[in-house]
């Protein structure tokens, strides 16, 4: 009589357990949709036409879609906030913001399930020529006037368009970049 007892107690056991994971996988599942999601597109609204460089009087300007899913069960308020970052600039990527000021911000009102895409555009908005050399430009990000000098950025060289999504004034962890460079063609 007492193997009998032991293996029902080792079958409630056993039944426990069993319900407890089945719980915690659907609990976790349930929280990894839990989630605003961000991405970047190229001027066509595909995924591999991103531009690298641009090149005053000839392509001087762009547009790369900025996508916004809302994958809570409930509505959201965020903001999409969009820095210049040089090549060599290093921060803990995704554990904390990058440390670029911002350039442009975007506040977006998500109703529960629905997505958003918006138009980012880009364009060189005047550069310094002398002799033939350019020596250094501005760009604008939707109308903003950025100086790359200020950045510490020069012509042809690397840099980093980062966009970052935050929600409730902090942080989310997703980021993306696009490396682009400006350089200048003589015509």
């Amino acid at each position: 009589m007492d193997q009998e007892k032991i293996f029902y107690i080792s079958i409630s056991v056993s039944s426990i357990i069993i319900i407890l994971l089945s719980a915690y996988t659907v609990y976790t599942d349930y929280m990894s949709r839990q989630s605003v999601v961000i991405y970047v597109l190229d001027p066509n609204k595909g995924l591999s036409g991103y531009p690298h460089t641009l090149v005053y009087r000839y392509n001087g300007s762009t547009v790369l879609y900025v996508g916004v899913e809302n994958n809570l069960y409930s509505d959201a308020e965020v903001v999409i906030v969009v820095k210049i970052a040089g090549g060599g600039d290093v921060w803990r990527y995704g554990e904390e913001p990058c440390p670029a000021p911002i350039v442009y911000e975007r506040k977006l009102s998500l109703e529960k399930g629905s997505k958003i895409l918006f138009p980012l555009r880009l364009s060189i908005n005047r550069l310094r020529v002398s002799d033939r050399f350019a020596t250094y430009s501005e760009l604008l990000v939707e109308g903003s006037v950025i100086d790359l000098e200020y950045y510490g950025i020069e012509l042809g060289e690397d840099f980093r368009l980062v966009i970052e999504l935050w929600k409730d004034g902090r942080f989310t962890g997703q980021w993306l970049n696009i490396w682009l460079k400006v350089i200048y063609r003589a015509v």
